[in-house]
């Protein structure tokens, strides 16, 4: 089951709550149950197979870059 990530819209209260797909959008709130809730956008993992430090992806000048500059983004800066 995955874990979702929501914000309460009365409370501001923010939470994880691992749920079925389907029940994704039932969840209430766990601070003052309000059932106006919004799922955050999340990030998302997934792992097929395993990945050897010789095969894992390295950073070089012809690695994908964003150009922003502020690094945040997590891809090497063009700068």
């Amino acid at each position: 089951m995955p874990i979702y990530e929501y914000v309460c819209q009365s409370c501001q209260t923010q939470f994880e709550k691992r749920v079925s797909a389907e029940k994704a959008d039932e969840a209430i709130c766990p601070e003052c149950g309000a059932k106006e809730v919004k799922r955050k956008l999340s990030r998302v993992m997934v792992q097929i197979g395993e990945i050897s430090a010789s095969s894992a992806p390295s950073y070089t000048d012809s690695a994908p870059s964003c150009g922003c500059g502020t690094g945040l983004c997590g891809l090497p800066s063009k700068n």
